[in-house]
């Protein structure tokens, strides 16, 4: 299971290091080192992604326009879109509930394998890359949960995650929902002493582009969701963390016996 994560860095910092074309929806985003259930993320899509509709009728969206020309400009290119963390199928007739969002954070693995109707049109057309600093579990001793940090080795680098993503318009909203879940596969050795899942991490820009594009369909791109410890740094943090309500520096801020820790340049 994947359910936090942290995603600090400014908004420009971000947009170059991604090296997204442009970002859609980018005031929703706020920079968090304790993301969770139905918060938004920004997540990254291919200038080719269809944004709208069902195969029913089609949803049209004022942003399907700009992201058709930047297809032409940037055939190869991605974009960032901020989406909500969970994922919202294009079916859906009512609002969402914190619970619906929580259900939906993780798309298992052997779920996509096994044709699970939930997944099934989007992980043919529908995958997403999630962008995040780094990602949170924890490991239950006795009554205390001691919490966990997952990022790479160096700070400033970011952890690019297999995920889908879909969109609905719900009678509450005139606005449409863009939602997203997170690909989970069996955990490493790295993570497995607290959990047996873990995400799905793309390494390089190749594997990235590739689970991207929307002409490629989900048996040529299913290879890319495997367990892997390359480039990936555990460290125990602090228990300010364990409460979602809380967000600064100390989510990811190495544990000291004593309490009072060292805040490292993680951001």
């Amino acid at each position: 299971m994947c359910g936090r994560a942290a995603l600090a860095l400014e908004p420009d910092i971000l947009l170059g290091a991604t090296g997204a074309v442009a970002w859609h929806r980018r005031d929703s985003y706020r920079k968090s080192y304790n993301i969770g259930p139905a918060r938004n993320n920004p997540v990254l899509l291919s200038t080719r992604a269809k944004t709208g509709g069902n195969r029913r009728s089609v949803i049209t969206h004022p942003i399907q326009d700009h992201l058709s020309q930047l297809a032409t400009t940037h055939p190869n290119g991605t974009v960032l879109f901020t989406m909500t963390w969970g994922f919202v199928p294009f079916w859906t007739k009512e609002t969402p509930n914190y619970n619906n969002y929580l259900n939906t954070i993780n798309a298992r693995d052997d779920s996509l394998l096994e044709n699970k109707p939930l997944w099934n049109r989007a992980k043919q057309s529908q995958r997403c890359v999630v962008v995040v600093q780094g990602f949170f579990e924890w490991l239950k001793k006795g009554k205390e949960r001691l919490a966990y940090y997952f990022h790479p080795p160096d700070p400033s680098s970011l952890l690019f995650l297999a995920g889908l993503w879909d969109s609905c318009s719900l009678p509450s909203s005139t606005d449409t929902l863009f939602s997203y879940s997170i690909v989970t596969v069996s955990a490493s050795k790295i993570v497995s002493f607290l959990h047996d899942r873990m995400p799905a991490i793309l390494h390089s820009k190749v594997d990235v582009d590739r689970w991207l594009d929307p002409d490629v369909p989900f048996d040529s791109v299913k290879h890319l969701l495997r367990p892997t410890e390359d480039n990936l740094v555990a460290t125990r943090v602090g228990s300010f963390v364990n409460k979602i309500g809380n967000d600064s520096e100390l989510c990811v801020t190495p544990f000291q016996e004593g309490g009072k820790g060292s805040l490292m340049a993680f951001f």
